[in-house]
């Protein structure tokens, strides 16, 4: 094996101190690997740098049978350099991803953390310590189930070689080290790395982190009690999920759950904590790397509800259906805002933006709250329109949002065994050692629409979209609306949804109309805070409150995210009951009352 056998992309995957990580294709055969280019001279000037590559390589191969590790196809050196060639994973690193996410859902980080006991478990079982475990080292493959990599600050328990004890990095470096740089580094350590991670997916930071002091953040490891960066976060986590990274973060290493040989047990009673059966489907440790993992998602986006009666959540509109699970949090969250009675608990209603505006027509300007709720669809009921006098609810389908899908990059065959090339005569050379109403909005600016009276006929009452306002091809719009891929959508737990633009008196909380949704809606930004929602009847001249432009450009872009999602079907009236939503009060003969 050569390096001009392969074929390299021009951009690395990644760099350590080392040397630097390219995508590699193999000319003779088509296979794209990761291809792991060490610096020899580099690689000499490290105190205990031959040792780190000559670990890595019997790490790899000790440990290759494993389908959450990453595997070694080949080795092989020139006059400059030394070349591990590993199974590519394409799908990122953890850290990146919570990097992105913010945080992990629930469900997503109770699947992270049973592969990574899967793992941990097999590789104590070879006697063997990682010590260097974090969310950079844990890659992702196509589907989603990790790849553990950088075996190179491993541990052989067995071995009588010498081995630098103080290694790692400093978040999730366990007490023992940190209280004792000669400390003995065993499967405890790694265990204590595990709890660690569990938190920043859930928080989105580890447990213990001053940043840009490795020094300080070890003074917090080394406190007693232990001085965590966020102790709110951790009484604010599912109770399951905080007694299992209590249990993890023991600072006795023979206290922590799973130790082999400690006194909470092994790994076995690790596997039966009460986290890992907390959900719809307990994991099944049997089959656990064969199963596809749930998306990769962020948790439930919690409403920011003002004093004013404000409430911003439009994440929501960005997202595709939320699950179940997900969707009763959220009916909690919102349950103590003012306009909880006007949402149909039937749907499950929630609300993605509702502030104080001014809603100008003809010679009037009145302040109404204007609300934007998103519910479900329920099975059987289509959607809502009204073609007789009789109000009904506007219901409209939801499609899934587009997203771009992550590489299908091959993945590297683990057929064939591998060209090992000997790096054992590598010797070193002698040197010495937030959230405002607002929040994150923006939008292009456009005419002002201030004043003016409305376009067309009356608004129409509830349910005013009919059949004949819906394109032919409106129910299939399935290219510009493609699936989520099983990665990033709740597909098979999800009903889809419908969305409510509505509008009541702030003060009596009296329905005052409502603004029928159809895939001809579009929202207009203004000047000075105004903005305008057009539709086929007429359009809204609309005003926020405060005059604030951030605010009339938030409800722009919400509407537009949207409309990118919903899909409305065929319609079918489906008239409210006369007591609906308690002082929501239904127009009569199908005009707003403004």
């Amino acid at each position: 094996m050569h390096i001009d056998d392969f074929e390299f992309t021009d951009d690395p995957l990644g760099e350590g101190a080392f040397g630097t990580v390219y995508r590699g294709t193999l000319k003779s055969t088509g296979e794209v690997y990761a291809i792991k280019c060490l610096v020899i001279a580099q690689v000499k000037k490290q105190r205990n740098g031959p040792e780190q590559v000559k670990t890595e390589k019997q790490a790899l191969i000790t440990l290759g049978d494993h389908p959450s590790i990453v595997k070694l196809h080949y080795t092989f050196k020139d006059d400059d350099q030394l070349y591990l060639v590993t199974e590519l994973a394409t799908g990122g690193a953890l850290f990146d991803e919570i990097q992105r996410l913010g945080s992990c859902h629930l469900s997503c980080a109770r699947w992270l953390t049973a592969e990574l006991v899967n793992v941990l478990e097999f590789i104590h079982s070879k006697r063997i310590v990682h010590r260097d475990l974090k969310p950079e080292n844990i890659l992702l493959d196509e589907a989603g189930h990790i790849k553990l990599i950088d075996f190179g600050s491993a541990r052989f328990l067995d071995s009588t070689a010498p081995y630098d004890p103080f290694v790692g990095t400093a978040e999730y470096l366990s007490p023992e080290l940190v209280r004792d740089e000669d400390g003995d580094a065993r499967e405890p350590s790694d265990l204590w790395a595990l709890g660690c991670i569990l938190f920043q997916m859930l928080h989105g930071s580890p447990p213990f982190q001053v940043l840009g002091s490795p020094h300080l953040t070890m003074e917090a490891i080394r406190a007693w009690p232990l001085e965590y960066a966020h102790p709110e976060a951790l009484d604010a986590l599912p109770e399951t999920a905080r007694t299992l990274i209590i249990a993890l973060l023991h600072p006795e290493p023979e206290q922590r759950l799973g130790a082999p040989g400690g006194l909470k047990g092994g790994y076995d009673t690790l596997k039966r904590h009460a986290f890992f059966a907390d959900d719809e489907q307990p994991i099944d440790w049997q089959h656990l790397t064969s199963l596809p993992p749930p998306p990769l998602v962020p948790p439930p986006p919690l409403p920011a509800i003002g004093s004013d009666g404000t409430v911003v959540n439009d994440t929501l509109a960005r997202r595709g259906p939320l699950p179940a699970a997900d969707r009763s949090v959220l009916l909690k969250s919102q349950a103590s805002t003012r306009w909880a009675g006007l949402l149909d608990p039937e749907c499950q209603e929630l609300i993605v933006l509702s502030t104080l505006v001014t809603k100008r027509r003809h010679l009037s300007a009145k302040r109404r709250q204007l609300i934007l709720a998103e519910g479900l669809l329920l099975p059987g009921d289509a959607c809502c329109g009204s073609t007789s006098s009789e109000s009904a609810r506007t219901r409209t389908d939801s499609g899934t949002s587009p997203t771009t899908p992550r590489g299908t990059t091959p993945r590297a065959s683990r057929n064939g065994a591998p060209q090992l090339a000997d790096i054992s005569d590598v010797e070193p050379a002698s040197s010495a050692a937030g959230a405002s109403r607002a929040s994150g909005a923006s939008g292009a600016s456009g005419a002002s629409g201030a004043g003016g009276s409305g376009e067309g006929g009356g608004g129409g009452g509830i349910g005013s979209v009919t059949r004949e306002s819906i394109p032919v091809d409106a129910t299939s719009d399935t290219a510009s609306n493609p699936p989520l891929s099983k990665r990033d959508s709740f597909d098979d737990t999800c009903l889809p949804s419908t969305c409510r633009l509505f509008y009541v008196d702030p003060a009596t909380l009296e329905y005052k109309g409502h603004i029928p949704w159809s895939p001809q809606l579009r929202a207009e930004p203004g000047l000075r805070g105004n903005f305008k929602i057009h539709t086929p009847q007429r359009t809204y001249y609309l005003e926020d409150a405060m005059g604030d432009s951030a605010t009339a450009e938030l409800w722009v872009q919400t509407i537009c995210y949207l409309q990118k999602r919903v899909v409305p079907p065929a319609f079918r009236a489906r008239p409210l009951p006369p007591d609906f939503g308690g002082s929501y009060r239904r127009s009569v003969g199908g005009e707003d009352d403004d």
